[in-house]
């Protein structure tokens, strides 16, 4: 595809895509506040016995959570799709990882939700025969038994193993290659895929990556977007040995040291013309040092 055509569709959906993107995080985040705030963060017994009495936050909060879950496809297709359009190594059909690792997590929300809401009256039962079980680990281990025998539990553990591990591979492999390209910073492309495979035990932290990227793609980011986003090709960034070589040659440059020396009046000037830098004796020092 031309450079022109890939600028051209990237920016045509570019706010969409950003606001889609901090919309997801912010769904997420909403799921979390709400679950903290009407279940606390007490064992299984005490979140079992409150879902009993009140079911409905906790419905809500895994719906908000799994709209929030399948949108971070948006942001992710978006990157990949764009890395691969200024790559020869990308696998496209690894983008199908992007779409059903959120959408696996959308699964996980629904079923979590729905598991604990039958689990409840089951866990209220069990307690009612055997007497009140209280609050201690006791108590939490058989509600984590009543919750491990409802029918949803196994596709619960399935969409949670699919969900992290799509999610994170496809993170990872993303800004890995998005780096490559120049379309994300050496800082934000690591840490995108750290966070990518840190996410398998915790995604909270990605989210806020996500939000970054949210941004980026925008163009709302303070330095705005690398050059490659505007050049429609791979900008790759520079190694470190090609830095200090870039150095070099600045400093070596004849017609930096002509800029430098032609205000002073001083310097030789070549065959050409162009000033060359006095080139220190060994014995210039010594005579210094021999004024002072």
């Amino acid at each position: 595809m031309d450079p022109s055509q890939i600028i051209e569709r990237e920016q045509r959906r570019a706010t969409p895509v950003a606001v889609l993107s901090i919309l997801a995080v912010v769904l997420f985040a909403i799921s979390l506040v709400l679950l903290a705030s009407k279940y606390g963060r007490g064992g299984n017994a005490e979140l079992l016995r409150k879902v009993d009495a009140d079911s409905g936050i906790l419905i809500l909060s895994y719906v908000i959570r799994a709209v929030g879950s399948a949108m971070l496809a948006i942001p992710l297709v978006y990157l990949f799709r764009a890395a691969l359009a200024r790559s020869e190594t990308m696998r496209g059909q690894l983008i199908g990882l992007a779409i059903a690792g959120p959408l696996f997590l959308a699964g996980l929300a629904v079923a979590t939700g729905l598991s604990l809401h039958a689990a409840a009256p089951d866990f209220i039962a069990v307690e009612k025969a055997r007497h009140a079980l209280g609050t201690g680990d006791h108590a939490n281990s058989v509600a984590q038994n009543v919750i491990n025998d409802q029918s949803l539990s196994g596709l619960t553990v399935g969409f949670g193993i699919a969900g992290t591990l799509g999610f994170a591979v496809a993170l990872a492999y993303t800004c890995f290659h998005a780096m490559r390209v120049g379309l994300l910073t050496r800082f934000w492309g690591s840490l995108g895929a750290a966070l990518g495979v840190a996410s398998i035990l915790v995604l909270q932290y990605t989210l806020l990556w996500i939000a970054y990227l949210g941004l980026l793609i925008g163009g709302w980011t303070p330095r705005g977007r690398p050059p490659a986003w505007a050049e429609g090709k791979a900008v790759p960034w520079p190694s470190p040995g090609e830095k200090a070589a870039e150095s070099l040659e600045a400093e070596s440059d004849p017609s930096a040291d002509g800029d430098q020396d032609g205000g002073s009046g001083g310097g030789n000037v070549d065959e050409a013309g162009t000033a060359v830098k006095p080139v220190k004796q060994p014995g210039d020092r010594r005579k210094r040092k021999r004024r002072r």
